[in-house]
């Protein structure tokens, strides 16, 4: 079940945008990558996931920690560090977003879902939200890649 009727529809701006598209489940495990992390896990909070921790691209992932990892800045140069992170913390079947930053070039989008896709996920889907551009994609249950 998704966080549709649980108050979302009062929120608006970039955190809705980035909830709205993760459409996880109140018990999921979501991470949140700062920048961007204080605001969004406080957000998650008050709509009622019990279940949010903050992380920085610089500590070493556990595997499988998270069911959803949110990523609301995604930086110039960042983009293949954040989702080899993703790859390693995301558990089967879990969701990435990411919400790429309004100064990237066009062809961002279109890099980050064939990374995504090279690295195993499926499912990608990419939105424009609030000035900046969504991309969610799921992670298959398969096994890990070495």
């Amino acid at each position: 079940m998704g966080i549709f009727g649980h108050g979302l529809a009062e929120l608006d701006g970039p955190e809705a945008a980035l909830i709205r598209v993760a459409d996880a489940a109140l018990d999921s495990r979501i991470v949140v990558l700062v920048p961007g992390a204080l605001e969004l896990t406080c957000t998650l909070m008050r709509q009622g996931y019990s279940n949010v921790a903050m992380a920085r691209l610089t500590d070493r992932p556990r595997a499988e920690q998270a069911d959803v990892l949110i990523v609301p800045d995604v930086a110039d140069g960042l983009l293949d560090r954040v989702i080899s992170y993703a790859r390693r913390v995301l558990a089967p079947l879990g969701t990435v977003v990411l919400s790429l930053d309004a100064g990237l070039p066009v062809e961002a989008a279109q890099q980050a879902r064939c990374r995504l896709r090279t690295l195993g996920f499926a499912a990608i889907h990419a939105e424009a939200a609030c000035g900046s551009t969504l991309v969610r994609a799921d992670l298959p249950l398969i096994g890990r890649l070495s």
